[in-house]
């Protein structure tokens, strides 16, 4: 079939048969790429941010097959929040190729004096009864409180914690899986073999170290 008219890419070729009563088929349709040009080099890139295709930053490489991009991206002209991200690269033959797309979280901390400000914790799957706290506002907080878990049923349970800081922001979700024993002696502790948060019959000794750039879990039973 006879293709050098077309020009490099992808088209739709489309066929029918003709039978003895020339009678014809319905039409078929099948896409298909051409391309003559052989060891085609990446020559350079273009992103954008969610659907803003018109103000596309584009840039030039050194050409190569496998090529590292590192560039430090401005980001500016978005609002604090989460933001689609998309990225095409270019060949020698002057061709695109198809977007990768990546959702990205914009937070602006620049004159704020970051704190910690509150955290909120939640059982298992229960989200909605959360219990919300509000804290101190500081760089680093200790965080030592008894969880009830009158409520829960007794087995393995799971308690989740999050932070907020002066920016409203949340951090991401740390969970604890413990086991709750309807234990008479108040002095027996119930270890989970796969964890290390103990159970004083319907009380969690909990406790945390919390900074603006992470947080750690310290032992559920500090010396003070």
């Amino acid at each position: 079939m006879d293709v050098t008219t077309l020009d490099q890419g992808y088209h739709l070729l489309h066929y029918r048969v003709k039978d003895t009563s020339g009678i014809w088929s319905v039409a078929k349709s099948h896409l298909f790429l051409k391309n003559t040009i052989q060891n085609a080099l990446i020559t350079g890139y273009e992103y954008w941010f969610d659907q803003n295709f018109s103000s596309r930053i584009t840039r030039s490489i050194v050409p190569s097959v496998n090529p590292i991009i590192n560039e430090a991206l401005d980001a500016s002209t978005l609002t604090n929040g989460l933001h689609w991200f998309y990225i095409r690269t270019k060949d020698s033959t002057g061709f695109y190729s198809s977007p990768i797309s990546a959702l990205i979280a914009k937070v602006d901390f620049q004159g704020i004096g970051n704190e910690i400000t509150g955290y909120e914790y939640w059982f298992n799957s229960d989200f909605t009864n959360r219990v919300t706290q509000n804290t101190t506002s500081a760089g680093n907080v200790v965080l030592l409180t008894n969880l009830s878990t009158t409520s829960l049923a007794d087995g393995l349970n799971r308690v989740n914690f999050r932070f907020k800081d002066k920016a409203n922001q949340w951090s991401i979700v740390y969970t604890q899986e413990f086991e709750k024993t309807d234990s008479v002696n108040q002095n027996n502790l119930i270890i989970n073999p796969s964890c290390d948060l103990p159970l004083v019959n319907s009380k969690i000794p909990f406790w945390a170290e919390v900074g603006i750039t992470g947080w750690t879990r310290g032992s559920s039973n500090p010396i003070l």
